[in-house]
């Protein structure tokens, strides 16, 4: 087996870790720096597993991200992880929010490229401000009716579900002013602004940004924008200033 040998790619944070060949992460030296990681990703299928042989090194863990891993349900990390502020799971397919009830602190959840039909389970978030469900299989107005429920909710991706494009009967789909209606506290909806003067902030700002090349179809390209506890949007992880371990199989190392 190739040894796993820590390296850096171009443009990462100092403080960013990556590994190659983890077979066995239980063996590695990595651990006695965990205790202070607020933020874990992992990438590819077998990292899910290695899960349970650092939770308790992970104390500290504050952000999640998983992708390209198969998950049945929530309860799994819910039982490590309770504190999570963020969590961020990938094309894995969940098809339910069984289990979300570990998460009583979670703030900003993003699912994109699951098979999720029904966001009920939400109400058991309270400090829930942040949801992405893009490119699930919502179709119904109604099934989003409990997230009235949520007192700070104020961020909703719907982007690519059959809300927006199957019809019934002849009858139009749904459209965004139809969830804006059904949740009047919402200020973005599918990463745009609802408040006029920020939707005309954000133009004045991009008009005055100089031209840059097309971004790649990263992590905060999935995840649109985000909203913190204080309503602003969040910044993605390339711009956080907490440290960050991501580890990546010998078999896929991007998203």
């Amino acid at each position: 087996m190739a040894e796993n040998i820590p390296y850096k790619t171009f443009g990462e944070r100092k403080d960013d870790v990556f590994y190659e060949n983890l077979s066995d992460l239980a063996k590695l030296e990595i651990y006695k720096g965990m205790k202070k990681r607020t933020s874990l990703r992992l990438y590819s299928g077998n990292g899910v597993d290695l899960l349970p042989h650092a939770c308790q090194y992970l104390c500290c863990l504050k952000s999640l991200y998983i992708s390209d891993s198969h998950l049945e349900s929530l309860r799994f990390l819910g039982a490590y992880f309770s504190k999570l502020k963020e969590l961020t799971l990938v094309d894995c397919g969940l098809r339910s929010l069984d289990g979300i009830t570990s998460f009583p602190n979670l703030k900003i959840l993003r699912l994109p490229g699951n098979e999720i039909r029904s966001v009920d389970q939400c109400i058991y978030l309270p400090q829930l401000c942040h949801l992405d469900v893009q490119r699930n299989l919502i179709s119904n107005l109604q099934s989003l009716e409990w997230l009235m429920l949520c007192p700070k909710l104020v961020s909703l991706v719907l982007l690519h579900n059959p809300l927006y494009f199957l019809t019934k009967d002849d009858q139009p789909p749904y459209t965004e002013e139809d969830v804006i209606k059904l949740l009047p506290k919402l200020k973005y909806i599918d990463g745009r602004p609802l408040d006029p003067v920020t939707q005309k902030l954000k133009k004045f700002r991009k008009w005055m940004m100089p031209k840059q090349t097309k971004a790649p179809e990263n992590y905060s390209k999935i995840s649109n924008d985000t909203i913190s506890e204080d309503t602003t949007p969040v910044p993605s992880p390339a711009a956080g200033k907490s440290p960050t371990l991501d580890i990546s199989s010998p078999t896929n190392n991007s998203i």
